[in-house]
């Protein structure tokens, strides 16, 4: 009986996304994934970044259209630690710890609004990460890294009606997923003090299989891929810095009981400026808005308005490199 009501709301949820309701899982979720790549560092350098994320999403798309309604707005607040350790010189360990809110708003006809959120600790992170290049050289930066992310987030959280919330209003997935990880810096672009960067992030997501009681689900598969370029520049006694990257993000489809799952899946790429100033040599404050310059969603979705990045960062020891947030 349980998993005849699942399969009514799921096709329910298909349906609503067809008329224009969609509020699917790959358009907004955790950014944990995104967050991750803390500077490379010398053995025994610990490292810890605070950072709150702020997605939002409120521009409805079918395909590369957009469909004038402003009805539907989705939020998720993320309040992310970051720790890190460096075994040595080219090993080192990170892990993430993020505690989320999702949001869901939708006007009514007569200024109703139908509110819906979730809070609580999400799925925990570990990266364990190599440095490939030798450490003798410092101009290029070669480093990769894979590691679990945990179900350790809610993900039957109910409504104030007594049902359980979809997936993507859930502090966490449900399942467990493996994330593979490379990063390259080269140090010294036409100035000592500026980088070329590039992050490559692949999530390959595990199954929830007691998604809406005894259903299996499973968000699709993405991969990340950002390149950009950053420079310091020394006022008074404070160093800062400025960032400008581009983001391209592929996500496929959620699978429902092993099909596929309409309005969920695609592509986008975003604009990201970034700015930073360390106001101590082991102190540094963040921050960076992501902005879309593309998107194509398959089907009906609500897709990203915005995103805002704001961090600070401390380490404990000798750091090898000092270069903007490209945790992105």
């Amino acid at each position: 009986m349980i998993k005849v009501i699942s399969y009514i709301i799921t096709a329910l949820l298909i349906f609503s996304c067809k008329s224009g309701f969609a509020q699917t899982c790959c358009s907004g979720g955790v950014p944990i994934s995104t967050n991750l790549g803390l500077p490379p560092s010398l053995k025994g350098t610990w490292q810890f970044a605070l950072t709150y994320d702020l997605n939002t999403l409120n521009t409805l798309k079918e395909g590369t259209t957009v469909i004038e309604d402003n009805a539907r707005l989705r939020r998720t607040h993320s309040l992310i630690l970051s720790a890190g350790y460096s075994v040595s010189d080219r090993f080192a360990m990170e892990g993430l710890f993020p505690y989320v809110r999702q949001e869901r708003k939708i006007t009514q006809p007569g200024g109703f609004d139908d509110f819906e959120f979730t809070q609580g600790p999400g799925d925990i992170l570990l990266l364990f990460k190599y440095r490939i290049t030798s450490l003798n050289n410092q101009k290029h930066v070669l480093s990769v890294g894979a590691g679990p992310k945990f179900a350790t987030g809610s993900s039957d959280e109910l409504n104030s009606r007594g049902l359980t919330l979809n997936l993507d209003l859930q502090p966490g997935s449900g399942a467990t997923d493996l994330i593979l990880w490379s990063n390259y810096i080269f140090s010294g672009f036409k100035r000592p003090s500026r980088s070329l960067y590039g992050v490559i992030t692949y999530r390959s997501t595990g199954v929830n299989n007691n998604y809406l009681g005894n259903s299996s689900y499973e968000i699709g598969n993405n991969i990340r891929i950002l390149g950009g370029v950053s420079d310091q520049f020394v006022v008074g006694s404070k160093i800062f810095s400025t960032s400008a990257g581009l983001r391209f993000r592929k996500a496929s489809q959620d699978q429902f009981e092993g099909a596929p799952l309409p309005s969920t899946g695609g592509e986008w790429l975003f604009l990201i400026p970034g700015f930073g100033v360390s106001l101590l040599p082991n102190f540094v404050l963040e921050t960076n808005v992501e902005l879309p310059l593309y998107s194509n969603p398959l089907g009906t979705q609500l897709t990203p308005t915005y995103r805002f990045n704001l961090g600070a960062s401390y380490s404990i020891g000798k750091n090898e490199l000092k270069y903007p947030n490209d945790k992105l």
